[in-house]
């Protein structure tokens, strides 16, 4: 089952996208919900797309590049 099937794991993917969606929104505005930087931007997407690729594996890999694939793999080997 994944993402076009299991209304479950939509949801679950929908609202990591969503969350990704309100950080890069929020970048630079300098408001209490902008995380400060670029680079913890990227950080927490990595992160959100490890938790995307073990949801679903083939969406995953319509949403990362190459380099993001690359760095979810060194997460999954820290963890």
């Amino acid at each position: 089952m994944g993402y076009y099937k299991d209304t479950h794991i939509r949801e679950r993917i929908d609202g990591y996208l969503r969350i990704n969606a309100a950080i890069q929104a929020n970048l630079g505005t300098k408001s209490k919900f902008d995380i400060g930087s670029r680079a913890e931007a990227k950080r927490i997407w990595i992160e959100l797309l490890y938790e995307i690729s073990l949801l679903d594996k083939e969406y995953y890999r319509t949403l990362a590049s190459p380099k993001e694939q690359e760095l979810v793999s060194v997460l999954r080997i820290g963890s």
